[in-house]
């Protein structure tokens, strides 16, 4: 692939135009990204009014098991407490024939009332934390729900404000920039998922991480030609981003 070369007459050295095509690319991915974002916000809020309706669904659910397993207990707390009564009354009476086989029989109907009372408050338990979870991911979903729904009416009256922003400050980089280096920027990127340059770092290309030859690791320092990756085909710069 042929390299751009260097316009004579752009009033930026090639060093400051392979910087202020660094904050285009980054302009560029605002854009981009925004663009995505709001394309698929429709289908995160069907997402998470279904994830609601089934929350809301497990929920309803989980209410019922519980007021049945209350109801369960409090159907054998009251027999536990009347055979434990009558365990009282006839372990009083005790030596009064035919009251031994009751009684042995009243112990073997508390013992069993006391496994079931257990077994149940034990599955009240786990319905109780299943609950506070479910209850717990309605609370977020919801949120999150509220908060797409709100990005979607600040879509409809801000996104329109800040594509214009980010257009004003991508045109003013624009017209410092020479047109092959733009147009080189502009093909390469469509093939290179958004990313036309990129810094060479510790001798590397950071796009592709491909070890560059010494030589072109040389002219890339020097920032007198414009380089390009041999693996990836992105622009390479030496400047560090962070430098103003």
């Amino acid at each position: 692939m042929s390299k751009p070369n260097k316009d004579p007459a752009a009033p930026a050295s090639l060093a400051d135009q392979l910087y202020l095509l660094w904050h285009v690319q980054a302009i560029d991915s605002k854009i981009t990204h925004s663009f995505h974002e709001r394309q698929a916000r429709p289908g995160i809020i069907e997402r998470l009014r279904t994830e609601i309706d089934s929350h809301q669904f497990a929920l309803r659910g989980e209410t019922s098991r519980l007021d049945d397993i209350e109801r369960k207990l409090r159907q054998t707390a009251a027999e536990l407490s009347r055979d434990q009564a009558n365990l009282k009354r006839l372990t009083a009476q005790k030596k009064r024939a035919g009251k031994l086989a009751e009684l042995e029989l009243l112990k073997k109907n508390i013992f069993k009332l006391d496994m079931v009372s257990t077994a149940l408050t034990t599955e009240k338990e786990q319905i109780t934390e299943k609950l506070k979870a479910v209850k717990e991911e309605l609370s977020h979903a919801m949120a999150t729900l509220k908060h797409q729904e709100e990005l979607t009416i600040d879509d409809a009256t801000g996104l329109r404000d800040r594509s214009q922003t980010l257009s004003r400050q991508r045109g003013r980089h624009l017209s410092k920039l020479s047109s092959d280096i733009l147009a080189y920027y502009d093909r390469i990127r469509k093939t290179r998922g958004g990313v036309g340059v990129v810094q060479m770092r510790g001798n590397h290309c950071s796009g592709c991480n491909m070890l560059l030859p010494a030589q072109i690791s040389l002219e890339v320092k020097r920032e007198k030609i414009l380089i390009v990756c041999p693996s990836c085909q992105r622009m390479l710069c030496w400047r560090s981003t962070d430098d103003a």
